[in-house]
């Protein structure tokens, strides 16, 4: 029991932590709070599966970035997809990576 609660303070510490840096706001904070009962493991089910899913979309964003003639709604609904499940984790720089993204897209510039 001892053990469990050091790991829960590291846990802590190490969230307080990415909250003063900037890497996580509040939101993760409270998806970490929606815990189902006798599921201790959702929160990195959750991180988990975003980082599977991200590299993936990450990669078909390269790709058609890459290509002579962008498609500029593809881009847009691949680009929400991470900005938003970054958003709803609490992922904060991800989601201010995208917010740039997205302006870069709405200027239409390959550039940026």
């Amino acid at each position: 029991m001892e053990n469990k609660e050091a790991l829960n303070r590291q846990l802590k510490d190490t969230i307080q932590s990415m909250m003063a840096e900037g890497l996580i706001n509040n939101q993760f904070a409270f998806v970490n709070s929606l815990k189902v009962a006798g599921d201790s493991s959702h929160l990195a089910d959750i991180i988990t599966q975003f980082c599977i899913d991200t590299p993936n979309t990450l990669n078909e964003l390269t790709e058609a970035l890459n290509k002579l003639i962008v498609d500029y709604n593809f881009v847009k609904v691949n680009l929400y997809k991470v900005k938003g499940s970054a958003l709803s984790l609490g992922a904060r720089r991800v989601a201010l990576a995208f917010c740039d993204f997205e302006q870069a897209l709405h200027n239409k510039s390959k550039e940026e």
